[in-house]
This record gives C-alpha cells, structure tokens and sequence, in this order.
C-alpha cells in the first residue's frame, strides 16, 4: 500500500536507509529531508534497564520531532516523522548495554570490540522509537524492537569487514543490508526496524493518526 494522496511529510533524519524505506510507502515528491539542526543526540551509555532504554528513545524521537517542528521548512499541515535507532547488547545477567554510532576518533577499535563481545555468537536487539506528528499537531509514537543472532566469528572475518569500513555511521557498527548480512544466523521481529525504521508501524501511524 502506497499513500498516493498525504499531504508532505518531512523526514526529520540524516538517515538515507530512513529515507529509501520511507519511498516504499510515500512518493517522492511528498517527501522532504530537513534532519534537527541541532545534531548532538543524547547519550545512553549510562542507561543499563531495558524499559529505560526505550523510554529514552521515545524521548529522544520526540525532542528531535519538536526541533524540527521549529525550523523554517516546517509548515502548518505539514506531518512530521523523526525517530532513533540504536543496538542493545547484554552486558551481565541483569544489565544491559546500548550501543550507536561508533566513535569516529577510534571506531575500527570499537567497533571490533562490539564484534568480539557482543555479536559473535550471541542475541542482541534493534530499538527503534519513532515519532509522528499529524497535521493537527498530535503526537504519535510507537517503540519497536527486533532481535539479532549472528553466528561465530573469526578474527579474521572481523577483520575483513573492518577493512570495508562498512562500520562508520551505523548504529551498532554494521548494516545489516550490507555485508554484515552473511553474519546474521536468526531474526526474530521487524528487518526494517533494524535498518532504521519499522515499516508495518509506521504505515499504522498514518492510517491511525490520518483516519485512513
């Protein structure tokens, strides 16, 4: 189903895997990139529960949706779509641990941490909060997560994919439609999601929030 007839939608994401999904369900020409202007996201590194992580996402989609509600591209009718992505791991028993962009300073480090400690043979999930406004200016959000298990790795094959430098920008340090594919052994829930954006929600949002 393609919503032919919206009103335009702005995309409040630097994301172009938002974007590509997005095209799936909306024309071209509805649809207008303005990411926050303000691009520093809060940090989650000291988050460690499960329900706060997605409390916090819901938070953050929310404030980066109020920012760009706020800059000039923004106009009276115009829908508004924001949301953050990010990759959460077990650190203990109990703890857990939430993983974005790797650094870019020391990424190549990071990132083959990530790979050693908490892909290589183990479960971890995709959280994705989004945030829709309508043209009355409702809010509407929706908090989804996908699980991820990837098979044991080499070092060698951490390395490989390293020297691609597939790693920098994403969240978790791989594209799971890239290369990082042939490392997947199970999914559980939305690929979407895990891409960046949960598609079966976000076409609920519209029919919900628009009565189509």
């Amino acid at each position: 189903m393609k919503f032919e007839t919206l009103p335009r939608l702005i995309l409040g994401s630097r994301s172009p895997q938002r974007r590509q999904l997005l095209l799936q369900l909306i024309p071209e020409d509805r649809i207008l990139i303005d990411p926050p202007a303000d691009c520093s996201e809060e940090q989650l590194d000291q988050v460690y529960e499960f329900p706060q992580i997605e409390k916090k996402l819901r938070q953050i989609a929310r404030l980066k949706n109020e920012q760009v509600s706020q800059q000039s591209s923004f106009q009276q009718g115009d829908l508004l779509l924001t949301a953050d992505t990010v990759i959460v791991c077990r650190n203990s028993l109990k703890d857990f641990r939430v993983l974005g962009q790797p650094p870019q300073d020391h990424w190549e480090q990071a990132v083959r941490d990530w790979f050693t400690l908490h892909y290589s043979g183990r479960t971890h999930w995709a959280v994705s909060a989004v945030c829709f406004r309508n043209q009355q200016g409702r809010l509407f959000e929706v908090t989804v997560t996908s699980s991820i298990r990837m098979r044991h790795l080499t070092e060698a094959e951490i390395e490989d994919y390293l020297r691609t430098r597939e790693s920098q920008g994403k969240a978790g340090g791989y594209a799971i439609q890239g290369l990082a594919s042939s490392f997947v052994s199970q999914i559980q829930g939305s690929l979407s999601n895990i891409i960046g954006l949960p598609m079966d929600e976000v076409r609920l949002l519209l029919q919900n929030s628009l009565n189509i």
